[in-house]
């Protein structure tokens, strides 16, 4: 109980920081003249926002902090397959990387599953 208010405090001093990265990336994306990078600058800043949002939820609404948290993830991932299987993706060894991305998807359908048949059978007994 000592740590609560410390958490929590913490929790939204980071979501405010994570707030103001995502709002700098979207004034970057939205005022930058640049060729190469505009798609992944707004897709950073969507990402930040999500993270942002899971920060400073989580500490207020459990619950919907957990759902905004592993959309965050799940968007992540997707961001990832989409980025590793790219013609344009300039590696050594993209196999890696495309394994890595993969890997993390099936973990995180896997995590959500699993949570979503344990309480399936909590409600069930």
């Amino acid at each position: 109980m000592r740590l609560e208010l410390p958490v929590k405090v913490g929790s939204v001093l980071a979501g405010l920081i994570v707030a103001l990265a995502a709002a700098s990336s979207f004034l970057v994306f939205v005022t930058g003249d640049f060729e190469q990078g505009r798609e992944a600058t707004f897709l950073m800043g969507v990402f930040l926002v999500l993270l942002a949002a899971t920060l400073l939820l989580r500490p207020f609404l459990p619950r919907t902090g957990n759902v905004v948290g592993v959309l965050t993830l799940l968007y992540l991932a997707v961001v990832l397959l989409v980025a590793v299987f790219t013609p344009e993706l300039s590696a050594d060894n993209p196999g890696l990387y495309q394994v890595a991305a993969i890997s993390l998807v099936v973990l995180l359908l896997a995590r959500v599953a699993l949570s979503i048949r344990r309480r399936a059978r909590r409600e069930d007994t």
